[in-house]
């Protein structure tokens, strides 16, 4: 028995072809004088230990030149003795490849795509509202669609397309987008509403987690929307929470209608269906205000916050000046409590249109002035109102800039699209701003193949660490891990 097991091992130790000098080991080749381990091969390669971010980061004392390969980020990370860095990009995680995913064939040049995103977890969404069926025989009916993506063993990839259901010709479904979990609402805010042109409409889909593919669930529509309103220009969802700006709605306070003054609808889910329970608007409102331009909301345990821009909103004598309007519940979502003032911009002017874009997490929240004079500005503040922090982006807004922002409680991402990139007019950019820091700057992230018109930074979202932002001009969608 004994000689039978001596004879396997040599037959083993032959067949991998080991060859030893002087204490070095040569696989498939005698090693190089260097080298300890020397390995050779045409048609295999070497597979160092694989394991997820929190995994490595868990690895207790580990010794410098420690190699592991990150499954999370997709590439491999070397201990330095005090932190880990990318192996490839041996300077900082600012350089870690983008994942660029380009959509589904049957999306084209003509169809948006990227005006609008969201990601949530390993799932993300984005918009395409001018696309036409398959069909098509202009080239023009801008329908609208959305192309899901998934994120598989590391990777993002494309998932299906989806059309608007019963679509009308420029309806343009996939204006705005919002996911969470395995929900997603889609705002269509130029379909018709039986005889109602522009009314506007929302659809609510969910993921078929056997099949992966992303069901219609139902159709969203405001209780007292009217033409012309466009319900699903914004929308958003947490948890069991939607909410749904309908910035052209015209407003009827004491006997008086408010052309464009704007509102927002809540809805929650019961267990089984999708209810209308609140609508939103402000008391002091004005016509013009576009009040749902821009909405967020955020479901948790300990209340539920949403923030409202309406950056037509005059402030004193500064005509369009803009502003935001926070609202609390106490996790019933028929009673939303004003939560103090209206928010403005503490240096704000006319034109600034403050509110154009918004976001909370954390009960925190983030408003964009995409038009500031002088400089495009950010404000963050919390659930008391106190401005926790102001960001001059020191850029001279003649054009919107942070006409995308996407927070994560922690960091703020803000989509700098037309910008100049080496000389490429509108190529664009991100800048992400860590706001525990005091809104220090942390990162410049730019599309890494950049060309004139690229608009990279078009429609940013963030999930946590992992960030996408759109390059609307090219047509892709790129994912960044920027922790």
């Amino acid at each position: 028995m004994k000689k039978t097991l001596i004879a396997i091992a040599c037959m083993a130790v032959s067949h991998m072809m080991l060859f030893g000098q002087t204490g070095s080991i040569g696989i498939g080749t005698p090693p190089a004088p260097s080298a300890m381990l020397h390995v050779q091969s045409t048609s295999k390669g070497l597979l160092i230990p694989r394991m997820t971010t929190a995994q490595r980061k868990a690895i207790n004392n580990p010794e410098t030149g420690l190699l592991v390969f990150d499954t999370d980020k997709n590439t491999i990370y070397m201990y330095d003795a005090l932190k880990w860095l990318p192996f490839v990009y041996a300077q900082n995680e600012e350089s870690l490849p983008t994942r660029i995913v380009r959509p589904a064939s049957n999306i084209d040049g003509q169809d948006e795509f990227g005006f609008s995103a969201d990601i949530s977890g390993n799932h993300a969404i984005v918009g395409a509202p001018d696309m036409d069926p398959s069909a098509s025989t202009t080239g023009n009916e801008d329908y609208g669609g959305v192309q899901f993506f998934d994120k598989l063993n590391g990777y993002w990839q494309t998932n299906m397309t989806v059309l608007q259901p019963n679509p009308n010709t420029g309806a343009k479904f996939g204006y705005s987008v919002s996911i969470d979990g395995d929900i997603a609402v889609i705002g269509a805010p130029f379909a018709n509403v039986s005889t109602s042109t522009d009314e506007g409409k929302a659809y609510v889909y969910k993921r078929n987690t056997t099949t992966n593919n992303w069901v219609l669930v139902t159709e969203l529509t405001g209780s007292s929307a009217s033409a012309d309103d466009h319900f699903g220009y914004s929308v958003a969802i947490s948890g069991n929470l939607i909410v749904i700006g309908a910035p052209d709605d015209d407003v009827v306070i004491n006997g008086n209608t408010h052309a464009n003054q704007g509102s927002a609808y809540v809805f929650a889910f019961n267990g089984t269906s999708w209810i209308q329970r609140a609508k939103l608007y402000t008391d002091d409102g004005l016509a013009g205000d576009v009040f749902g331009t821009s909405v967020d909301i955020e479901d948790k345990t300990t209340g539920d916050f949403i923030i409202v821009g309406a950056p037509g909103r005059n402030i004193g004598a500064n005509a369009d000046e803009g502003a935001a309007y926070m609202y609390v519940s106490l996790n019933d979502p028929v009673n939303w409590l004003l939560s103090g003032a209206e928010l403005t911009l503490s240096i704000g002017a006319a034109n600034d249109k403050f509110g154009t874009c918004v976001a909370v997490k954390d009960g925190k929240f983030a408003v964009m002035a995409p038009y500031h004079s002088g400089a495009a500005y950010a404000a963050v503040y919390d659930a008391g109102h106190d401005e926790i922090q102001r960001i001059g982006l020191g850029i001279a807004a003649t054009a919107p800039h942070g006409y995308s922002i996407a927070f994560n409680g922690s960091e703020l991402a803000i989509g700098m699209n037309n910008r100049t990139v080496d000389g490429l007019a509108d190529a664009g950019y991100v800048i992400i701003y860590n706001i525990d820091n005091g809104l220090l700057l942390f990162k410049h992230i730019y599309d890494p193949t950049p060309v004139t018109g690229g608009d990279f930074g078009y429609a940013v979202a963030l999930s946590g660490y992992d960030l996408i932002s759109t390059t609307f001009g090219s047509r892709e969608a790129h994912f960044i891990h920027i922790e």
